[in-house]
This record gives C-alpha cells, structure tokens and sequence, in this order.
C-alpha cells in the first residue's frame, strides 16, 4: 500500500502541493475499504469477502477474517481490545 502526504504545511490556492510517496508494505487483500480506529492506533482493510487489522504505525498484521459488515466501538469494554 501506498500513501502520498503532503509536504508543505501551507500552499497558497492555485499553487502545486509537493507530496511525498510513502511505501507502507504489501496487503494480502485488494482494499475496497480503509477505516481507522477511532484511537489511531489500528487501521481495518476490508477486501475480497475479508478483513486484515493492520497496527497503524508499524503496519503488522493484528487480526484477520472473514465478514460482511464491520463497525468500530468508540468505547471498550474491560478486558477486550484488539
């Protein structure tokens, strides 16, 4: 997966944005989705009937399956978290 980040903090209107190409790694799914946990710190891909929970930063492998709806709680019981 690749993501392209900004640059230049500030760029007038009309003016060009520098980016910045940044190679995340390969992902076992072809992503038809891409949602980020509301803590930052996982990043959901869903694809070809599945999911793969990547960690945000690192872009490690958390959890993986099949599905057909997938949501994430804002709040976390005691004792579960991915």
């Amino acid at each position: 997966m690749t993501f392209l980040v900004p640059v230049a903090s500030q760029v007038s209107d009309r003016e060009r944005s520098p980016l910045e190409v940044i190679e995340l790694g390969t992902c076992d799914k072809y992503p038809q989705s891409l949602k980020h946990h509301p803590n930052g710190r996982f990043v959901f891909v869903c694809g070809d009937g599945g999911y793969i929970i990547y960690r945000a930063l690192a872009w490690r492998n958390r959890s993986f399956g099949s599905l057909l709806e997938f949501i994430w709680s804002s709040i976390c019981l005691k004792g579960e978290h991915i």
